[in-house]
């Protein structure tokens, strides 16, 4: 039977997804000859980033010999057309990202030119709580 080590991403307050990628990867380096698959739910929860994906897929896959793959939306690396689906999945959750931080911001920028605070109001004012 092969071992399969499964990627959990998690989502707190405090993303600490990079530390365990790179606990993941170590295990693996370590354990080369124990590891023959890392799965995942779907590659947005992988990777939401490009150069990511490609980065740890070349150092997984290609150098350790350890297959990575998603559940919901499995890839054939030995096709010709997986740097593109690759690419799609991986892109697709970037982009999303960077729309929400843009309109994060100027939903923020908005609620400024109102004359309202968007988060906590700075130290050197009172807040209606403190006035009681």
């Amino acid at each position: 039977m092969d071992k399969v080590v499964i990627l959990a991403r998690i989502s707190t307050d405090k993303q600490e997804y990079q530390r365990q990628v790179n606990e993941l990867t170590d295990y693996c380096r370590k354990h080369k000859n124990e590891v023959d698959a890392v799965y995942f739910l779907r590659w947005d929860r992988y990777a939401r980033n490009v150069e990511f994906a490609f980065a740890y897929k070349r150092k997984l896959y290609d150098e350790l010999g350890i297959e990575i793959n998603a559940i919901e939306s499995p890839i054939d690396f030995e096709s010709t057309e997986w740097p593109l689906l690759l690419a799609m999945y991986c892109g697709t959750a970037h982009t999303e990202d960077v729309k929400i931080a843009r309109r994060t911001k100027e939903g923020i920028h908005g609620t400024l030119l109102k004359g309202k605070w968007s988060g906590q109001a700075p130290c050197s004012i009172l807040s209606k709580h403190q006035l009681v």
